[in-house]
């Protein structure tokens, strides 16, 4: 028996949950893998597999479900946990992710989008989680740089660490001048495909959240981004502004302040974006990754149109190939070449 086989099947007998139906759930863009366990009185959890390295994210995502249940944010309660071993039993949400239902019902897009902006605004006036590490104007900076490693330098050739440093450059200025904040814990991957309706709750504990283990301290426009300029769906561009102008108004941010702030934190994480998807692909063979990069480039442009962004712009759109379908091919055939 595989060992990775065993050490699962022993973790259940250890939790009592060894005689259940095991159905094996779609994964994300990490190594970790989810399954539904289904007990004959219909009883249901998940199963979290993380492989090894497993123990840090193990106890970041139980702190930071503690800490999201303790100010009154729905998150999975925790069952039962092995950290060395990389497995974690948790609470069943269901299947009614955002992203799902909007499909069925687009018309809802508005009410929806609206509450989760609340739930920020509740998020971000509370006192902060001990523990988490800063995702400042430095980090960010640097993280672009996966954009040239994976994206940019397989599609032309060339591996240029003087440009690849220019745009770190460049992009921590940004962020520096006008979004150098870290004092609000920010989930990351904040966006409808990891938050469900829990029609069983009622007001904001009625959202669920999901993958929320790499969370930071970092600015207050950045989930905002996360959720408004998704790359796995389009947001109405009347949701987005509403959203904004919503946050801008209840937060008591300055307007100006707030708008240059969600731009540069948006072309910051739509760059690192393009290059995790490029990776993906190169790396680890999903290939459907690339499919989102035409999405991920319109907000990328969207960003860069600001003033406050000209300088990256210019760099950008001449030493970045746009992912027109032809590139697009490209991509893939480097990633299916041996």
């Amino acid at each position: 028996m595989n060992n990775r086989i065993l050490l699962q099947s022993n973790f259940l007998n250890d939790c009592g949950w060894a005689n259940a139906d095991l159905i094996l759930l779609m994964g994300d863009a990490s190594s970790r893998a989810y399954s539904r366990l289904i007990r004959d009185d219909d009883t249901s959890a998940i199963l979290m597999n993380v492989p090894p390295p497993s123990a840090e994210l193990i106890k970041r995502f139980c702190d930071v479900a503690e800490y999201l249940n303790q100010i009154g944010i729905s998150a999975p309660e925790v069952y039962h946990r092995t950290e060395e071993d990389g497995f974690l039993l948790i609470e069943d949400f269901g299947d009614a992710l955002l992203s799902d239902i909007l499909k069925i019902s687009p018309s809802a897009e508005m009410s929806y989008y609206i509450r989760i902006t609340d739930l920020l605004l509740h998020l971000h006036s509370m006192p902060l989680m001990n523990g988490l590490d800063k995702y400042g104007p430095d980090e960010m900076g640097d993280f672009i740089g996966i954009l040239f490693d994976s994206y940019v330098t397989p599609l032309t050739g060339q591996d240029d660490p003087d440009l690849k440093c220019r745009a770190q450059r460049l992009m921590q200025e940004a962020l520096e001048q006008y979004a150098p904040e870290t004092n609000v814990v920010i989930l990351r991957d904040f966006h409808a495909d990891n938050i469900l309706h829990l029609p069983d709750r009622g007001g904001m504990p009625s959202l669920g959240m999901l993958d929320f283990q790499d969370a930071l301290y970092g600015h207050r426009a950045y989930d905002l981004v996360s959720l408004l300029e998704d790359a796995r769906r389009d947001v109405s561009k009347d949701v987005k502004m509403a959203c904004i102008s919503h946050y801008i108004e209840h937060s008591g941010c300055s307007a100006e302040a707030f708008q240059n702030a969600f731009t540069v934190q948006g072309a910051q994480r739509n760059l690192r974006i393009m290059g995790i998807f490029a990776n993906l692909a190169n790396q680890h063979g999903k290939v459907q990754y690339l499919d989102l990069l035409p999405r991920v480039w319109t907000h990328i442009i969207n960003d860069l149109q600001s003033p406050i962004l000209t300088n990256l712009r210019t760099l950008v759109l001449d030493e970045v190939p746009a992912p027109t379908p032809e590139i697009l091919n490209r991509l893939k055939l480097l990633c299916l070449t041996p």
